[in-house]
């Protein structure tokens, strides 16, 4: 007696279709493990480029700053333009495109704009900003006229070798 004769016709001759538990399993933990490896690399690269805003701005800035002092002979003390249309023009406090750091100019120790100044991109709280969430070694960029770059952790520790 053959073995299908009890078996309903459908079963007995009907190819196999679909996956089985196991062969979603695999796949499942093979798609988990790409992803553990990919994301960490994804926010590292994106945690980078944001940072590379916040140098642009800078050197944005300390270029603007120089030109205000080849015009007014004293460095600006304003990031945009004021209500007597002095200031570096940036047109944001915020650098662009993302407005993950906050930009702030002020005189040096010597607290005269005349002779030098300081401009830092500090990491924003703004809401859902995962610049400051997720970048502790470079939380403040800092340049000053004299042509120091450094820049602080979110401790205020000096990271100067690991940011810039």
């Amino acid at each position: 007696m053959p073995r299908d004769r009890y078996l309903p016709k459908n079963l007995s001759t009907a190819p196999q279709r679909g996956f089985t538990l196991i062969e979603l399993m695999i796949t499942v933990a093979i798609v988990a493990i790409l992803s553990m490896i990919a994301v960490p690399g994804y926010n590292n690269y994106i945690t980078k480029s944001n940072r590379t805003e916040a140098k642009n701005a800078l050197a944005e800035l300390s270029n603007k700053q120089e030109i205000y002092f080849l015009q007014h002979d004293t460095y600006s003390d304003q990031i945009d333009v004021d209500e007597d249309g002095l200031g570096l023009g940036y047109g944001s406090l915020f650098t662009q495109p993302n407005q993950f750091y906050k930009l702030s100019v002020k005189a040096c120790d010597s607290g005269s704009f005349e002779t030098c100044y300081e401009i830092r991109a500090k990491a924003s709280k703004k809401k859902n900003n995962r610049q400051f969430k997720s970048d502790l070694k470079c939380r403040t960029f800092f340049i000053n006229s004299r042509g120091e770059m450094k820049a602080y952790t979110n401790n205020g520790d000096h990271s100067s070798d690991i940011c810039w």
